[in-house]
């Protein structure tokens, strides 16, 4: 009987990535998502209009109004996997070098940590630039780290109330303070729950499930690796995340096209082996009226500086070079000076922090930029982002 190579490993990855997902509970507002060809999704958000007063004469009278709107979302990422297993590999390895553990190795230690992270970034970016701010600054202690969490928690709750049930994804460092809280032993449970058919432990705190996460897949942002050594790594300014709190129903982490292929040796041409490739095309998108059902905590940490970039040649004189800084930049990113520079140094925003621009000049080159500035002032450089929010920040004062 031929076997389905295809499907047979396919279901091998599904188990495995399943299993060491953290962020499998997002998938179950996907069905809230409307597919409408090519690389776009809609989403819709609905909203009605209040009661009013009932007429003993004229009964419900006319009918109100019900407002749809469909929104279209984009999806972010196409990654794709690709290994020619050589027929002289699984031999020379005592068959450890097999299609089936290279889709394990590629599922436990590539697709779920990508994954994972991709969806708690998107989290994080549609919330960062709300008018009402939805995440703050902690940094961890044992003294205070159940209080500040249940204060989050009741903060979401003054929004939208205790019948929406709240889930929350931590960071393992977090978790482990908040473990060791002496508040906590008469207020954390431990029960295992199915997520998507993998029991899963879950610790509840004040009626909320909490999934531990990985650190490393707790950052605001991401950079991914296009070429072929492939992987992403978080962005040099990419602050920690100490929780996310949010419900089920606020987010949907979708999922296009996901597949896996095995062809054997001898039915492709592209060498003496198994070929082993996979897509996964997807994203994670958060609807826009649910909004406050979610609230992010970032670990205090200084905003990222730069290295090299300011210089001073003289007490009237500061420089500008930002080189790669400027010809690599992201996607809507600006970089500005001030401009004749100030007699105390400027102080440092908090990363996401919007950012001030009075007095600052955009920089639109990536070579030198000079400022002349009065005796001894110092000057500044920021990098903000698409909303004008800073991400990195340094000061300098003229010297000769």
């Amino acid at each position: 009987m031929a076997i389905n190579y295809a499907q047979t490993y396919m279901g091998m990855l599904d188990t495995v990535v399943q299993a060491e997902m953290t962020s499998a509970d997002m998938t179950a507002g996907a069905g809230m998502v409307k597919w409408s060809g090519g690389k776009t999704v809609q989403i819709m958000d609905m909203s009605v209009a209040g009661l009013k007063d009932y007429s003993r004469t004229g009964g419900y009278g006319n009918s109100q109004t019900i407002n749809t709107v469909w929104t279209p979302y984009i999806l972010g990422f196409d990654r794709c996997f690709n290994f020619l297993i050589d027929a002289m590999d699984e031999d020379e390895t005592g068959m450890l070098v097999t299609a089936g553990n290279v889709i394990k190795e590629i599922g436990a230690n590539q697709i779920v940590p990508e994954l994972d992270s991709i969806r708690s970034q998107q989290v994080f970016q549609a919330i960062v630039n709300d008018d009402v701010v939805k995440y703050g600054y902690y940094n961890p202690v044992v003294e205070t780290v159940l209080t500040t969490f249940n204060t989050d928690v009741s903060g979401v709750r003054a929004k939208v109330g205790r019948s929406v049930k709240l889930r929350a994804k931590m960071a393992e460092s977090a978790f482990a303070i908040l473990s060791n809280s002496s508040q906590l032993s008469k207020q954390m449970l431990v029960q295992q729950e199915s997520i998507n058919g993998v029991m899963t432990d879950v610790y509840k705190v004040n009626g909320v499930s909490i999934i531990p996460v990985p650190d490393e897949r707790m950052k605001t942002e991401y950079a991914l690796v296009s070429g072929d050594a492939g992987g992403y790594a978080p962005k040099v300014w990419a602050q920690q995340i100490n929780w996310f709190i949010y419900a089920n129903e606020a987010v949907a982490a979708v999922e296009k096209r996901n597949i896996t292929t095995v062809l054997k040796k001898g039915t492709h041409p592209n060498g003496d082996g198994d070929l082993v490739q996979g897509r996964l095309y997807h994203d994670c998108f958060v609807f826009k009226s649910k909004h406050n059902m979610i609230h992010v905590s970032l670990k205090t940490a200084t905003i990222t500086g730069f290295t090299g970039v300011l210089t001073t040649t003289g007490l009237t004189n500061i420089t500008d070079t930002l080189g790669a800084l400027f010809t690599n930049r992201d996607e809507g990113h600006e970089f500005y000076y001030l401009e004749g520079g100030s007699a105390a140094a400027k102080t440092a925003p908090a990363t996401y922090d919007e950012f001030d621009l009075t007095d600052y000049e955009k920089i639109t080159v990536a070579t030198a930029v000079a400022d002349t500035v009065t005796d001894g002032y110092y000057g500044a450089l920021v990098e903000v982002d698409e909303n004008k929010r800073a991400l990195r920040f340094a000061t300098l004062v003229a010297s000769a």
